[in-house]
């Protein structure tokens, strides 16, 4: 393995504008700024491979958000179509938890009972040792 090339970058992009807030069904505007809204990235290069995760503290993200900032970005020796978004993380970690979810609800359903004869502490270290080896 090569050298590996890192470096990070963040900034804000909290609006200077009243904006309405989401998460409410009625409409509300914010008043004062609590805490800031950033955008960060982080790029990698190794062995001539790149990638570049961008992550926003926003409730949503347009679909074509990533591929605007691909237009946009202007960094030489950076090839735009390694960004990869917190949007795609999100789908991921969501897939996971889902598949969590079932393989919980298919051992409870039909090994109720040899899930509750397993000593606890055993049943959590044989479920880490599962998760971390990525077979769950």
């Amino acid at each position: 393995m090569g050298k590996v090339k890192f470096g990070w970058a963040e900034i804000d992009i909290t609006p200077t504008e009243k904006i309405s807030l989401a998460g409410e069904f009625f409409e509300r505007a914010t008043n004062k700024v609590e805490t800031p809204i950033t955008m960060t990235a982080l790029a990698i290069e190794a062995d001539g491979e790149q990638a570049v995760f961008c992550s926003c503290d926003l409730v949503g993200v347009r679909p074509d958000l990533i591929e605007e900032t691909r237009r946009k970005l202007n960094a030489p020796g950076l090839d735009p179509n390694k960004i990869i978004s917190s949007r795609a993380y999100n789908a991921v970690l969501i897939g996971v938890l889902v598949w969590g979810f079932l393989i919980n609800v298919i051992l409870c359903t039909f090994a109720g009972n040899v899930v509750n004869s397993i000593n606890p502490i055993a049943f959590l270290v044989g479920y880490l040792v599962l998760v971390f080896g990525g077979i769950m």
